[in-house]
């Protein structure tokens, strides 16, 4: 389990590949495996979108072409030659570890993990092949390079952001959770490093979850008042760790109008810049929660178009709950990177 959380600590909210796992097994060697060709369409690099409700976290980039996998001893080398593009990019990986997998169809696939070569961080990455397809990803924030047949299910897990309003309470966004049950919390100055959370109240209309701590948590206070057209106001939070690192972010901005997209009562319009990863955080004004980050405008035409759910509704909840808003630390430090596990990505 542990393994499994620190393969997955940096994951952003995105599609990813799923296999059933099976026992570790003999591999051939890669130097006596003959080089293959494959043929893709249509690859998608893309975060979390929230479809239903008409907004995204991150964008989509369509390519097509064909790779040329080589095989070495201790290597495999990828040309990655797209449409129109005289010249292949290639990829050089050096393995670590190979083994035999069965994926959720049935098929055998060949596992080669290891990491770029010259990448200093060595992250995990994953090249499964299969007889007619093939995936590469790479697991220090699980993005998803290339899919061939889309014969994968999605995982659903992710990373967002989140904050505690008393000594075990923390809030986040419904879709961070996005049903999972596996939940862990952390940030810098922890005496543990992950701290384990159960689901107490999921809302999806509303987009909010509300998340139990064993361990006591530094929190901060809500704010119920409605705030105006140009009040200025601060959004914390951990947006995309895979380029921006795991620490602590904070973006200042005004509120751009009283309600949100087509007019929604239940939030504020915002221009403090947000990103994937800062749902669930705390919009701050001083050092009060006002509202809570949950996602940007990604029509084309729009620039800095964000939203913000009013911290009124999350008081609300939580009088219903009849838990106690109780904290006093400033929101830069009560503001929490919330890990979210599909069940599929607990097993490695």
């Amino acid at each position: 389990m542990k393994k499994a959380i620190t393969t997955l600590l940096c994951l952003m909210c995105a599609c990813c590949l799923y296999a059933a796992p099976a026992a570790t097994i003999g591999a051939q060697r890669t130097n006596d495996i003959p080089p293959k060709v494959f043929h893709f369409k249509d690859v998608a690099n893309s975060f979390y979108s929230a479809r239903d409700l008409g907004y995204t976290d991150g964008g989509f980039l369509g390519q097509s072409g064909s790779l040329e996998i080589k095989f070495s001893d201790k290597c495999v080398e990828i040309n990655v030659l797209y449409e129109g593009e005289g010249n292949p990019r290639t990829l050089s990986i050096a393995i670590t570890k190979q083994y035999v997998e069965m994926d959720s169809k049935g098929n055998e696939l060949s596992v080669y993990k290891g990491y770029f070569v010259n990448d200093t961080t060595r992250a995990p990455i994953y090249f499964k092949m299969g007889q007619k397809y093939a995936t590469l990803t790479r697991a220090y924030y699980n993005r998803l390079f290339y899919d061939f047949d889309g014969l994968y299910a999605p995982s659903y897990s992710g990373t967002g952001s989140g904050f505690a309003i008393n000594s075990n309470i923390i809030v986040t966004n419904e879709h961070v959770v996005n049903g999972n049950r596996a939940l862990f919390a952390t940030k810098d100055g922890l005496d543990t490093q992950y701290i384990e959370l159960d689901v107490v109240y999921e809302d999806a209309a509303i987009d909010l979850a509300i998340l139990k701590s064993k361990t006591n948590l530094k929190s901060c206070s809500i704010d119920r008042k409605i705030y105006d057209i140009g009040d200025e106001v601060i959004a914390y939070g951990y947006p995309q760790p895979n380029y921006q690192g795991v620490s602590l972010k904070a973006t200042k901005g005004i509120i751009s109008s009283r309600m949100g997209i087509n007019d929604d009562a239940k939030t504020y319009q915002i221009d403090a810049a947000v990103q994937p990863g800062n749902s669930g955080g705390p919009l701050a004004k001083g050092d009060k929660v006002i509202g809570i980050v949950v996602s940007r405008l990604a029509v084309e035409g729009s620039q800095n178009v964000n939203y913000a759910i009013k911290s009124n509704f999350l008081a609300a909840i939580l009088d219903v709950l009849k838990i106690q808003n109780t904290g006093k630390a400033k929101p830069k430090d009560c503001t929490y990177t919330i890990i979210s596990l599909d069940k599929k990505d607990l097993v490695e």
